[in-house]
């Protein structure tokens, strides 16, 4: 499942961004993990002012800054809570993965 919703939390599972046309850009793939989880958000009823914690998994950590600059203006002035991981590749080109919880 892409999310599993228990009570009025919101558990949104690990979405890649990577494509043929971004392939080693971490900010390309942090655009497309954000604007996947914001279809997944929207079509459970969430927004990203829910989004109480992020787990983001990195196959570079020196390309976190690339990942944070895509990532921080989502959130405007509310951060979630987050854990950034750098783990090898989870697959293919894949430089960044995230996993969302949100609650209502």
């Amino acid at each position: 499942s892409s999310a599993v919703r228990v009570g009025n939390t919101l558990y949104v599972s690990g979405i890649t961004g990577n494509t043929p046309q971004n392939r080693g850009d971490a900010k390309a793939q942090t655009a497309e993990v954000l604007a996947r989880t914001g279809r997944t958000l929207q079509a459970a009823g969430y927004s990203w002012s829910d989004v109480v914690d992020t787990t983001v998994f990195m196959a570079d950590m020196t390309k976190f800054g690339d990942m944070n600059e895509v990532y921080r203006p989502t959130f405007g002035r509310s951060f979630p809570a987050r854990a950034t991981v750098g783990l090898p590749p989870v697959g293919g080109d894949t430089l960044v993965e995230m996993m969302f919880v949100a609650v209502k």
